[in-house]
């Protein structure tokens, strides 16, 4: 359930990696804090994706499941349903230069951001 992701230098301020072996999203947002949110619908468990919001008329959505038509913004929260609730956010934590994820580990919003 804990993979590693970096170096930590290398991710730049509002960019995002997909880990498709865990589907996660580890981002980082443009005051250099990461967190990671699950890349899995929380209605029906479909992969969602992020999306190019200068391809949408709707800024506020970041992430959206291409199956059912549910949209989240950049923390998972929902904005358009089928999905019940957001995204689950997991525990980051820094080791040398490299994030660990901890997907067995979900955090509140209050609890997601690493800043570095």
């Amino acid at each position: 359930s804990k993979f590693k992701v970096g170096p930590v230098q290398n991710i730049q301020p509002d960019t995002f990696i997909y880990e498709p072996e865990y589907r996660v999203f580890v981002v980082r947002d443009g005051n250099g804090a990461f967190y990671a949110i699950s890349a899995i619908c929380t209605h029906l468990g479909c992969n969602v994706k992020w999306v190019d919001s200068s391809n949408t008329n709707d800024s506020s959505v970041a992430i959206a499941c291409p199956c059912h038509g549910s949209k989240f913004n950049r923390k998972g929260e929902v904005i358009e349903g089928p999905a019940p609730k957001g995204l689950q956010r997991f525990h980051v934590e820094l080791s040398g230069d490299k994030l660990i994820v901890d997907t067995s580990d979900i955090v509140s919003e209050d609890e997601m951001f690493l800043k570095v």
